[in-house]
């Protein structure tokens, strides 16, 4: 029996087997393993992606947000400008008028006491 379970290089059957065996489930052990990396791989590029995406949104809806609260801040001071000067022309206007009627009242009430005389007129004197 001895004789049988040995080859010609006086290896036994049963390690040749034992060992063809033992390269098929690491070459099974390989292969699962190689694809569960694969997996692993594209499920992290995948969050990888979805994380850059997430990010790249999120850049965008702040850099809107932003634009928009600049350009409302733009308006404001625009209008806030334009606010201003017509403000300052209304009371300009409004001090020109009330220069205008003092004026007009100081020559109205000095002409009415002193009667209307002028230097250029020869009937005036000192009575």
């Amino acid at each position: 029996m001895k004789s049988e379970n040995l080859e010609s290089d006086g290896v036994s059957v049963e390690t040749i087997a034992a060992t063809r065996i033992q390269t098929a489930f690491r070459a099974y052990k390989a292969r699962k393993y190689l694809h569960r990396l694969r997996g692993f791989t594209k499920l992290k590029i995948q969050t990888q992606g979805s994380s850059a995406k997430k990010q790249a949104v999120t850049t965008i809806t702040y850099l809107h947000s932003w634009s928009k609260i600049q350009a409302e801040i733009r308006a404001r001071r625009i209008c806030m400008v334009t606010e201003d000067r017509i403000r300052r022309k209304i009371i300009h206007s409004q001090l020109k008028l009330e220069a205008k009627i003092h004026d007009l009242e100081w020559r109205a009430c000095s002409s009415q006491g002193l009667g209307n005389y002028e230097l250029g007129k020869a009937c005036w004197s000192w009575s």
